[in-house]
């Protein structure tokens, strides 16, 4: 990954750490359209990729819970016995529809959450850990 680092002259000089404040002596067009001035421009150097992969990481960590969710359910359905047609009975779902959490295709909205936690007589909080 490239740094970025401040032009001179047209040669570029050391890289800039992240974070760092600099200023930046720019051309900026005058208020009464007369001209430019020249204007300095605090400016802080950011890191994209960094902030890319913090929400790439959030994102992984979220399909890890949601597969969590997914594999609990389908444990406590066998822990009772049931087959997924059994609990759709039970709890008034489509079984396509238990099917699809239990693979973890979506996830189940917070209603139909509590609906399967009744059916399968666990505390969501059990569920959810």
């Amino acid at each position: 990954m490239l740094k970025p680092s401040l032009m001179a002259h047209g040669q570029r000089l050391k890289p800039l750490p992240i974070g760092a404040s600099v200023t930046i002596n720019t051309l900026v067009a005058s208020g009464n359209g007369a001209g430019c001035e020249m204007s300095n421009v605090p400016c802080t150097i950011n890191d994209h990729n960094n902030k890319q992969k913090e929400s790439d990481m959030k994102k992984a960590e979220l399909v890890k819970a949601e597969q969590k969710l997914a594999d609990k359910l389908r444990d406590c359905r066998l822990k009772q016995g049931l087959t997924q047609d059994a609990l759709a009975d039970k709890s008034g779902l489509d079984r396509k529809t238990v099917n699809r959490i239990e693979r973890n295709h979506f996830s189940p909205s917070l209603r139909t959450l509590l609906i399967l936690c009744d059916s399968l007589d666990v505390k969501v909080s059990e569920v959810v850990k």
